[in-house]
């Protein structure tokens, strides 16, 4: 079972209920939490939910969940800006760290298919 989904039965939310509390769609509660969906989870999606639950991104999803591609929250908004993660892990004397790098991306994106547009300009799904 998906970490979102047990989450969300330990507070006593619907699907339904807990996408009108979000603003997120229903099929996109469901596609994380049934893993049927085809798409990385968008770090925005993650962040509102990790905000929900009052925790932190990582305690619902792993870092090859995620992704700074696809639509981003409450698709239909233009992006002004999309956050990319690197996660890093490095061991030094036998103990591993692990960072979280944060970027900050600028650009515009597809129309159709929200993902952020390419330098060339053209959606490499779309076009």
């Amino acid at each position: 079972m998906h970490k979102l989904k047990k989450l969300r039965k330990d507070v006593g939310f619907s699907v339904e209920e807990l996408a009108e509390y979000t603003g997120l769609s229903v099929s996109t509660i469901r596609g994380i939490e049934n893993g049927t969906s085809q798409f990385r989870t968008n770090i925005g999606v993650a962040q509102i939910l990790a905000d929900t639950f009052d925790c932190d991104v990582n305690d619902i999803f792993a870092s090859e969940e995620l992704s700074h591609l696809g639509r981003p929250p409450l698709t239909g908004k233009p992006i002004g800006h999309v956050t990319s993660m690197l996660e890093v892990s490095v061991t030094k004397n036998g103990q591993t760290e692990t960072f979280r790098l944060f970027h900050e991306l600028e650009g515009n994106a597809c129309e159709r298919c929200h993902i952020v547009m390419p330098l060339t300009g053209k959606c490499p799904f779309c076009d």
